[in-house]
């Protein structure tokens, strides 16, 4: 079985697809080649199709990138030897849980050590961490707040800055999971 990513025009990858209200896709775009998501030949192509479809005339191209099993196969067993002390965390795509069971089959992907901090809830979807390599939409929804509304983008953007440098962050190592491919 032959698996891919999805890549966005020359610069990017899908790191999930999230499905509207209306009849359509989304993307969650990255770009980071370890942060998209991988998919099964079929779902790979309809979804590539399907978001062509949909952006026609907006000077985005979606396409297929064909994923060598060995980058599936990871690193885990090698850094949880070299850290034992660090806690491992499941980042489990949307696709495993989007039923009503009670027990999903995932797979593992991409792991690596990463730092996060926790946080208020700041997205519409309940997301209390923030990453200190992702921190982009935290900022956003700090910047957006009430306490910053009365300074200069400069200093609001400052002052935003200096608040996330000084979270508490920790080490932990994550592995990402999705759809399983049997």
């Amino acid at each position: 079985m032959n698996l891919y990513r999805i890549k966005i025009s020359d610069y990017g990858y899908v790191k999930a697809i999230v499905f509207d209200v209306e009849p359509c896709l989304r993307v969650m775009p990255t770009f980071e080649k370890t942060e998209a998501g991988v998919y099964e030949e079929d779902k790979a192509k309809y979804y590539c199709n399907t978001l062509n479809y949909e952006n026609q005339g907006k000077n985005i191209i979606f396409s297929l990138e064909k994923v060598n099993k060995e980058i599936v196969d990871n690193n885990f067993i090698e850094l949880v030897k070299e850290n034992p002390e660090l806690p491992i965390y499941a980042w489990v795509n949307s696709e495993v849980v989007e039923d009503d069971y009670h027990s999903w089959l995932g797979q593992f992907t991409t792991t690596r050590i990463r730092e996060y901090a926790k946080v208020e809830e700041y997205n519409c979807y309940g997301m209390d961490i923030v990453f200190k390599d992702d921190d982009e939409e935290y900022f956003e929804y700090l910047i957006n707040t009430d306490k910053y509304k009365d300074l200069s983008d400069e200093e609001a953007k400052k002052q935003v800055e200096e608040y996330i440098s000084k979270l508490e962050f920790k080490k932990a190592i994550f592995v990402d999971v999705v759809a399983p491919i049997i």
